[in-house]
């Protein structure tokens, strides 16, 4: 067997033999917990901005235009850094996760900041993945405050609660308690406060308003009920008799 040397490109090299050395001794690492395991997409992604990164340094760095970027990075160290990327919340846990790589001692800090911003979002992708799951606790409406509504709600009018109903577009049909339970489950399923004291008070005296007769100086126009058939015939019979 060859000696193993730091990079499998080289032609003195034996690649497979080189691989096979650095797969059986690098060690087992173990997340902390800071980064979420990556999916598949994710890693397929992961490992095409390495590639773009790795070529874009070796650019920089490299000391003849005949070396490729494998010389730099090898396929087989950045496939690990990818398949374990998660673990490496630490800059030594991303040295020994590219145990073999040449240039491990004075380029993999680059590459650790670049993980580190990448990983860092995709964590946020986790973290609003999670939340939305969740119901949020704002939009949450709990025992409390639903009991208080609806205590609210069975002491105020019909005509207020048919109000209610009419502005979220609710049957207004039924007695007070139907008229309550399906405002509270309105309220309680759309996440939407129940109304304050304030509210139902502001409503009654708007309801109140529009009932309330108008006022023309010191008599009130209010309209006369309806006559009686015997009254209109009573009246008539005086018209024809003072005609007459």
């Amino acid at each position: 067997m060859p000696k193993v040397t730091c990079n499998p490109y080289r032609k003195d090299v034996n690649s497979e033999d080189y691989i096979a050395h650095t797969t059986s001794t690098a060690p087992r690492l173990r997340s902390d917990g800071t980064f979420h395991a990556l999916e598949k997409l994710m890693k397929e992604s992961l490992e095409q901005m390495l590639d773009r990164w790795r070529h874009r340094i070796w650019a920089c760095i490299r000391p003849c235009l005949e070396e490729p970027c494998e010389y730099f990075l090898p396929r087989h160290i950045m496939n690990a850094i990818v398949d374990e990327v998660h673990v490496c919340s630490s800059l030594d846990n991303l040295k020994t996760l590219a145990a073999g790589w040449e240039y491990v001692d004075t380029h993999a800090e680059q590459p650790f900041n670049f993980l580190t911003e990448i990983l860092t979002a995709f964590q946020q992708i986790f973290t609003d993945r999670r939340a939305a799951e969740q119901p949020s606790s704002d939009s949450e409406v709990d025992d409390g405050s639903a009991a208080t509504g609806m205590e609210r709600l069975q002491n105020t009018t019909v005509a207020v609660l048919r109000s209610f109903c009419r502005e979220l577009r609710l049957s207004t049909t039924g007695n007070k308690t139907i008229l309550v339970d399906r405002l509270a489950e309105n309220f309680i399923s759309t996440a939407v406060p129940f109304p304050t004291p304030d509210e139902i008070a502001e409503r009654k005296s708007t309801l109140m308003a529009v009932d309330e007769p108008q006022v023309l100086g010191d008599k009130t126009n209010i309209p006369s009920p309806p006559s009686s058939p015997k009254k209109r015939k009573r009246e008539r019979n005086v018209f024809v008799q003072n005609a007459n």
